[in-house]
């Protein structure tokens, strides 16, 4: 059965029944809902008894949520926390849709829907907040934030999905209790909500809102910092601007790419002012790539996401103005499993956020592929396999055991290699192995 289906069926055995949350939300706002909660006056033994004939499951008893076919049901409810823990918390059964909605997080959250009446039940003003752009807590701020932190995350994303703003009495109690996010949230937790705010266009809202409530920096300590921060001559805008910027320039379809740009200049932190007081930020993808992977450690994300994340932020500096460039780059791509389009993708995003240089043009593009498409059609020698000499001409050549020596003149040749392709015959580099081993060991 479809919800339409299960929703005829419980108001034909008279027994209201409702979608709510944020399919309504969706739905005044033309969007179309990803699902659709469905929540009745039925108890869930009236709806197991109803839906017999149909795959049923209860889902816990204390949770008043029959499966039906897979979709959920829920019985008209109460929810009373114990506090700091959405999992520590009491259901009860209650007679009316009102009661329901009063126990939801934002009044934007807190509407149901009648599909054969058209009826909107509304009675905490989420219409009126939903078309003014408005995050307002349903009922008291602090006890809605007490009764689980992680809203305080989820009113940061609902803002940026509506690009709207918070509703004073809100805003004051999302900075008041801003601390609960450092333990009181699970790494888990806020990574989902992160990777929820990089499906919307404008992420850039969600950080800047946690920065705002003073929350950002228990999420990520370095992207905090950056607010603000002199960028220095080559620049017109704080380093934090520029990132969120950038960010915001790379499709929601990429959501790796997207973190990446928002997190690419972070080691610019690590500045250095000379002399004449300019401003330097020597190697600082070096240092971007350090605090990526311990902040994304830190929050629990898989390994391949921090490797890629990370991985694309120091190769972001990364020049496409000759030959010998792009094959080092392409390299050094392979070996961190890397794709070069999302090198460019993030190199076009870095451009536009800067506020004092022109973005590239569509022929300075066209030109950076073409080069790197020639690069490729030359097949340039990028691993060791790729090399006329191999490990056990070496040996014999220079007299070593295997080991750790065999290796540095094999990278050495590589590298040579990749700088003068030309190079790659037996004889020289046999040549190259010698001058190398007579300098180096």
């Amino acid at each position: 059965m479809n919800s339409d289906e299960i929703i005829g069926k419980l108001c034909e055995c008279g027994f209201d029944t409702y979608i709510v949350g944020g399919a309504v939300r969706d739905l005044l706002r033309g969007v179309n809902p990803k699902d659709e909660d469905i929540v009745t006056a039925a108890t869930p033994d009236q709806v197991l008894e109803i839906f017999k004939d149909q795959k049923t499951k209860e889902v816990g008893k204390s949770f008043k949520v029959v499966l039906i076919d897979g979709i959920e049901v829920a019985t008209f409810r109460t929810d009373r926390y114990n506090g700091l823990n959405s999992k520590d918390v009491e259901t009860s059964i209650v007679n009316s849709i009102e009661e329901d909605l009063s126990r939801r997080d934002f009044s934007i959250n807190s509407m149901a829907f009648c599909q054969y009446t058209g009826e909107v039940i509304d009675n905490f003003h989420g219409r009126e907040d939903l078309k003014n752009k408005v995050i307002r807590f349903t009922g008291n701020p602090e006890t809605r934030i007490y009764e689980d932190p992680n809203r305080i995350l989820r009113a940061c994303r609902f803002l940026a999905s509506i690009g709207g703003t918070f509703e004073e009495k809100t805003k004051e109690a999302l900075k008041k209790y801003s601390y609960l996010v450092k333990d009181n949230i699970s790494k888990e937790r806020i990574s989902i909500e992160i990777f929820k705010a990089l499906s919307i266009k404008n992420t850039s809202i969600f950080f800047r809102a946690l920065h705002e409530i003073d929350a950002l920096k228990y999420i990520f300590p370095s992207m905090n910092l950056c607010f603000g921060l002199d960028h220095g001559k080559f620049h017109i805008e704080d380093v934090g601007s520029h990132l969120m910027v950038c960010g915001d320039n790379i499709s929601s379809k990429c959501s790796l790419i997207k973190l990446a740009g928002y997190l690419h200049d972070v080691g610019k932190l690590k500045f250095e002012v000379d002399f004449d007081n300019i401003i330097h930020f020597k190697q600082h993808e070096i240092y971007s790539y350090v605090f990526i992977r311990k902040e994304l450690h830190d929050l629990k994300f898989p390994n391949r996401y921090i490797d890629y994340i990370s991985n694309l932020s120091l190769l972001h500096m990364r020049v496409f103005e000759s030959p010998k460039a792009i094959r080092r780059l392409l390299k050094d791509c392979e070996e961190r499993n890397v794709g070069m389009k999302d090198i460019i993708r993030l190199r076009l995003a870095d451009r536009k956020a800067n506020m004092r240089r022109e973005s590239f043009l569509v022929s300075d593009v066209k030109k950076m592929i073409n080069d790197i498409e020639n690069v490729k059609d030359e097949r340039p020698p990028n691993k060791f396999r790729d090399l006329n000499i191999n490990g056990n001409e070496i040996i014999e050549l220079t007299g070593l055991k295997p080991g750790p020596e065999v290796g540095e003149i094999l990278k050495h040749l590589l590298d040579l290699v990749i700088d003068d392709p030309e190079l790659n015959e037996n004889e020289i580099l046999k040549q190259k192995t010698l001058e190398f081993k007579k300098g180096n060991l």
